[in-house]
């Protein structure tokens, strides 16, 4: 090796493995030198690797769908029941997912509430949403949307499965997790008795819980190949004696009555609740207010009559509180519950029926019936009161044209059945959620048979 003096310190630069190499390359092999790089960049690890650029960023994600079902309640469901299902679709993309649609499968037991369906807390038609499926438009990356229907179970006890998809061009469709629902079992799971209130003119407790009995099983006991023989004819037996005709009975007399006088101007204050923004609840609440039958000596002894004032009492307070957008104070308190008194007894005679009226004829049967609901003791006072302004409902209206009367019998009935349904659909409501306030909520149903129950009554004491 050469013994030429070397630059220690030029050795020991930062490019110091290079330096070294060339110059063992030019005086000691005597070899040309390296051609220098094209690119002097130094090869940087560390932080100092790190760049502040988009250059090299990657394409964003295609849109992903996603869907989730829940439901409360889910388990436990008896007939009757309400159920709210929601529907969850997000994309969890980085692109947007144009044109999704949404469907909802519901199985036969599980019947739709018509109002129910929302998207967003915004009410829409659910039609689509059961059917072909609801487009709901674009989906931003990270978006989503909630889908709201009720239902009501229908009785049985097989649990019911709820199944929900989503899709959209050029994004694989996608189901969410099946929902199941848990029925209760037993007696409970199927539909009970009408209560006395809600039976037709034609309809009677033996109708509604007789059952058909089964047929016997048919048995063969021989079997045989040999020819018939020719049946053996006998001589007919005489007929025996037909047994007398039992009496006819008389038709039963009525052991109560319970009237209610109604004018036209009563009428009118009623087309004004449900012509102005009233809640639906509220708004049936004044009407059995209104037309509960509580006239009478049986009225005054059974305590219902200082019931009914006590509530009508509480409605203006109501009304004008619901009109405000205001919370609503109690109207049925148990002050008022307190005046019932369901062992009551009359001597004076019933009140003739001059004036139009509106009347509940009560037999020894439904006079019994109504003083069981008056005997019950439920811790929720709104539950109550609205059981006996219920059993109190009018059957007839006396006193007005001779077309009149079928007119609102009619009427009548059709809003005593509707306001049981909804009553019951309550029951099961405010056993799930005690927040949940029956009179600001909203029911179509409700509503419709309630305004066309004092259209009927206007018309016809205009006429009289």
């Amino acid at each position: 090796m050469s013994e030429r003096p070397r630059d220690l310190d030029a050795l020991f630069e930062r490019d110091a493995d290079s330096r070294l190499l060339e110059r063992r390359r030019s005086a000691e092999l005597g070899l040309a030198p390296h051609a220098p790089a094209a690119s002097r960049t130094q090869a940087q690890f560390g932080a100092e690797s790190i760049r502040d650029d988009d250059e090299s960023s990657a394409p964003p994600r295609p849109a992903s769908l996603r869907g989730a079902l829940e439901a409360r309640p889910r388990s436990e469901l008896i007939p009757g029941a309400l159920v709210t299902i929601v529907l969850t679709v997000a994309n969890d993309g980085e692109s947007e997912a144009k044109d999704v649609r949404v469907r909802i499968a519901l199985p036969p037991e599980a019947e739709p509430v018509a109002g129910s369906f929302a998207r967003d807390e915004i009410a829409i038609d659910g039609e689509a949403l059961l059917g072909e499926g609801l487009p709901i438009g674009t989906l931003a990356p990270g978006g989503a949307s909630r889908l709201r229907v009720a239902v009501q179970i229908l009785p049985g006890t097989e649990p019911l499965d709820v199944v929900a998809s989503a899709s959209a061009p050029g994004v694989p469709a996608v189901g969410a997790p099946t929902l199941r629902l848990q029925r209760r079992a037993g007696h409970a799971a199927y539909a009970q008795p009408k209560p006395f209130y809600e039976l037709e003119d034609d309809e009677h407790d033996e109708e509604l819980v007789a059952e058909a009995a089964p047929e016997p099983p048919r048995t063969v006991d021989t079997v045989s190949d040999a020819p018939a023989a020719p049946p053996v004819v006998a001589a007919p037996a005489p007929p025996p004696p037909s047994p007398p005709a039992p009496p006819v009975p008389p038709p039963p007399v009525p052991a109560a009555l319970l009237t209610r006088a109604i004018t036209l101007d009563d009428v009118r204050a009623l087309d004004r609740v449900f012509a102005g923004g009233v809640p639906h609840g509220l708004a049936a609440l004044a009407l059995l207010s209104a037309l509960a039958c509580d006239g009478g000596p049986l009225g005054d002894a059974l305590g219902v009559a200082a019931f009914r004032t006590s509530v009508a009492a509480a409605l203006p307070r109501a009304l004008v509180a619901a009109r405000m957008r205001k919370p609503t104070p109690p109207v049925v308190t148990p002050a008022a519950l307190a005046e019932i008194r369901a062992e009551g007894r009359a001597d004076a005679p019933a009140p003739s029926l001059d004036a139009p009226a509106l009347v509940v004829r009560l037999d020894a049967n439904e006079l019994d019936a109504l003083r069981a609901v008056l005997r019950r003791d439920l811790d929720d006072p709104f539950l109550r009161g609205m059981q006996v302004l219920v059993a109190l409902f009018p059957h007839e209206l006396h006193g007005v044209a001779p077309t009149g009367p079928a007119r609102c019998v009619e009427a009548l009935s059709a809003f005593r059945v509707t306001v049981s349904a909804w009553l019951m659909r309550v029951t099961v409501r405010r056993s799930v959620d005690r927040r949940y306030d029956p009179l600001t909520a909203e029911d179509a149903a409700l509503r419709d048979a309630g305004a066309a129950l004092v259209t009927v009554l206007r018309e016809v004491l205009s006429a009289t």
